[in-house]
């Protein structure tokens, strides 16, 4: 959250201000970039020219519960999880029926976080790594699945595909190959 500038009052400010301490009052409360509009249209600015709304959206999704914030009813995360169905059901919603004229909603979801979670200390945030790591791991298992089908004979291959293999033969391959024994 950005801070409250704050400007030092020195005799020179007060003199031009002819001692008036309200005029100098109001000239140090102008508003920045610390007004909720202000922010609700930085925030909503940079997170539509983010581009990729679902790696914003994992970002989100990791971090917000890493952040220092006061809510001892606990609120907050509940109205965050909330957004985070809500942003699912509208990507769902634009993936399956190709309703792109809900892309517009999609932004607003940051700004609510930003809203709910925004703290003045700093907070080290991680970059979205999940998905990779699921990827990562998707692809050398098939890789692992692929280089077994490729050794398997003509004559049982054509009983067995990779899908029933998965489900059916692997997990109890496993238990065969890595059998709990007790001491």
């Amino acid at each position: 959250m950005p801070r409250l500038k704050r400007k030092q009052i020195t005799i020179k400010n007060l003199e031009n201000t002819n001692g008036n301490i309200h005029q100098l009052m109001n000239e140090t409360s102008q508003p920045d970039n610390t007004s909720l509009s202000a922010r609700f249209s930085a925030i909503l600015h940079a997170s539509q020219s983010c581009g990729d709304y679902e790696k914003l959206f994992q970002g989100l999704f990791e971090n917000y519960l890493l952040v220092n914030f006061k809510d001892p009813r606990l609120q907050k995360l509940v109205h965050g999880s909330e957004w985070l169905c809500f942003t699912d059901i509208i990507q769902h919603e634009i993936n399956h029926t190709q309703i792109y004229t809900l892309f517009p909603y999609l932004p607003f979801t940051a700004v609510a976080f930003h809203l709910l979670f925004a703290v003045l200390s700093y907070t080290k945030l991680s970059y979205p790594s999940a998905d990779y790591e699921f990827r990562s791991k998707q692809t050398t298992l098939s890789n692992v699945l692929k280089s077994m089908f490729t050794d398997v004979p003509a004559q049982v291959r054509c009983f067995v595909n990779p899908t029933s293999a998965v489900q059916d033969l692997l997990p109890n391959l496993f238990v065969i190959i890595q059998p709990k024994i007790r001491p």
